[in-house]
């Protein structure tokens, strides 16, 4: 089953039928389209796929803490339950909190309730709330709280609403493959871009959720979100086999994995995500390296980074005795000195487009079979005669370096270096 929930589907409520979009990110049409699609039947063997926009999966976790907080073991208290935003941040975790001030923007109870016996603190509430819509609807520049405001009107029935947050609630457990993108955020003003726009977009409104609403996800993707807005990663670690960060703006990688142990998961990407030497990689004693959590990792991908330092981009690895595959492609890492002290058993190694004039480091790699040095700094043939000497390669790249641009016929020097390596150890045997 495999499903994208911001596309138009056709939906089976009548309260849910009001949307007026063709593409929901919030509202009771979000809620029901998820339903229809996450109930349709699935092909034997094929994964329960999803992907959902930021915004969305935070409008869905807002509601599950405002309407059945218990199902996320939440107590709530008859504050945080109808007027939360503002009140009294110190007393709920952050999460909560923040998903609690995204649900009471919308409160879905408060048209429904006029009609009965409020006490008069009820009524308080229920009129700043209103009030609180109104400013919402004034201020087109925010698309999300718009839309929100749109899509729910007294029309909707709250134990109709409540009975699909249960149904949906149970169905995100049915979810294997998760892709959370950056879809529908507002888009920045001109006079706050900076040098970290492309990575980390910033947003006039942010929305933040728990992955402990996809409690079986297997395998996670996060697209051009800002890690510090998904929360309790950790929460996925029985589960997790494959994890993929892309163009997110990760800071502090130590903090995004958390003090937990990973056991199956296998394959680890942090593609253009702005990790430098300060995303604590390798964090000061007594903290342990982020990667150590993952013992079970078997592919690592770290490309498109800013990555300096060897010793930074290696920090961790070398208590990963399953790991096989390593990208650093298009860092700017200018050494691998010691990469021999810091990697196991890499099979495959790829440092194509950083800053390396030699492959000084990687002659004492015996168990690669593949290596990628093209679109580095690397002057002479002499300066990548080290790796002959491995026994199981198969496979080089150096095109693209100055020594390739000033010799054409560079390869045939490599292969000579090859032979002549061959034949020494062919002579040495020999002689044995």
């Amino acid at each position: 089953m495999s499903s994208s929930a911001n596309q138009a589907i056709p939906l089976s409520s009548d309260w849910a039928a009001t949307a007026t979009q063709s593409s929901v990110h919030a509202g009771p049409s979000l809620i029901q389209s998820l339903i229809t699609v996450l109930s349709a039947p699935a092909t034997p063997n094929q994964l329960c796929s999803l992907e959902i926009s930021a915004v969305s999966a935070s409008y869905i976790y807002s509601q599950f803490v405002a309407h059945i907080p218990f199902k996320l073991n939440i107590i709530p208290t008859e504050e945080q339950l109808f007027n939360i935003a503002g009140k009294n941040p110190d007393s709920v975790p952050a999460a909560t909190a923040a998903a609690t001030a995204t649900a009471s923007s919308i409160n879905l109870f408060g048209k429904r309730s006029l009609s009965t016996p409020h006490s008069p603190s009820a009524q308080r509430r229920a009129q700043r709330s209103a009030q609180r819509s109104a400013q919402h609807s004034a201020q087109s520049q925010k698309p999300l709280e718009q839309a929100a405001h749109n899509l729910i009107d007294a029309s909707v029935d709250p134990l109709e609403f409540v009975s699909a947050l249960l149904t949906l609630f149970n169905l995100l457990s049915l979810v294997d493959h998760l892709k959370i993108n950056g879809r529908h955020w507002p888009s920045p003003s001109p006079e706050s871009l900076d040098d970290t726009s492309e990575y980390l977009p910033p947003l006039p409104s942010s929305p933040t959720f728990s992955l402990s609403i996809f409690p079986k996800t297997s395998i996670l993707e996060i697209d051009c979100v800002p890690p510090e807005n998904v929360l309790d990663l950790p929460s996925l670690a029985p589960t997790l086999r494959l994890l993929k960060f892309s163009r997110c703006g990760i800071f502090d990688l130590s903090a995004i994995i958390g003090d937990v142990t990973y056991p199956i998961l296998t394959h680890f990407k942090a593609a253009s995500c702005a990790i430098d030497e300060l995303s604590n990689l390798n964090p000061p004693p007594p903290l342990h390296p982020p990667f150590k959590a993952l013992a079970a990792l078997v592919s690592l991908n770290l490309s498109g980074n800013n990555l300096l330092l060897h010793t930074t981009a290696l920090a961790g690895l070398s208590s990963l005795c399953l790991l096989e595959r390593l990208d650093l492609s298009f860092n700017a890492i200018m050494s691998m000195d010691s990469a021999h002290t810091l990697l196991g058993n890499v099979k495959v190694l790829i440092l194509t487009g950083n800053r390396l004039t030699t492959a000084k480091g990687l002659d004492r790699l015996y168990s690669l079979e593949y290596l990628a040095l093209d679109n580095n700094n690397i002057n002479t043939t002499q300066d990548v005669v080290g790796v002959t000497r491995l026994p199981c390669l198969a496979d080089i790249l150096l095109q693209h370096n100055p020594f390739s641009r000033s010799a054409p016929a560079y390869r045939v020097s490599i292969l000579n270096l090859f032979r002549e390596q061959v034949s020494t150890e062919g002579s040495t045997h020999t002689h044995r």
